[in-house]
C-alpha cells in the first residue's frame, strides 16, 4: 500500500526496511534512508552506492539537508533508472512458465 502515497512525492524519509526501500525503488522516489537494525544497514547502502538516497549522518535530519536532497537531481534521475530497470524485469509468472518448460523439455 505505501506505493499509493509515493506516487507523485518528491522524496521518501524511511527506516531502511526492504519493503520501503524496494517500494522507493519502484516509483523512482528518492530515498533518505536511516538504515538501523536487522537489514536496514544494508539496504541503506544499496540505496546510496545506487545513487538513490542519502543516509543522515550523526547529526541527523535538518531542514538544510532535506532542502538540499529535494534539489538533488542526480539522486532523482538515479531514482528514475532503477524504476525503469525494475520495470524491465519479467514479472515472476513469466519466469516460472519460462522454467517449467525448460525442466519438461531438457
Amino acid at each position: 500500500p505505501m506505493g499509493v502515497f509515493l506516487n507523485g512525492a518528491d522524496g521518501f524519509i524511511h527506516h531502511g526496511g526492504a519493503g520501503n526501500t524496494l517500494t522507493a525503488l519502484h516509483a523512482g522516489i528518492p530515498q533518505i534512508v536511516f538504515g538501523q537494525g536487522a537489514d536496514r544497514p544494508v539496504n541503506a547502502r544499496a540505496v546510496v552506492e545506487r545513487g538513490c538516497g542519502i543516509i543522515p549522518g550523526k547529526s541527523g535530519l535538518t531542514s538544510s539537508m532535506i532542502n538540499t536532497f529535494l534539489g538533488n537531481r542526480a539522486l532523482r534521475e538515479a531514482s528514475q533508472e532503477v524504476a525503469a530497470e525494475m520495470a524491465a524485469q519479467p514479472c515472476p509468472t513469466e519466469v516460472a512458465k519460462k522454467l517449467i518448460a525448460m525442466l519438461q523439455h531438457g
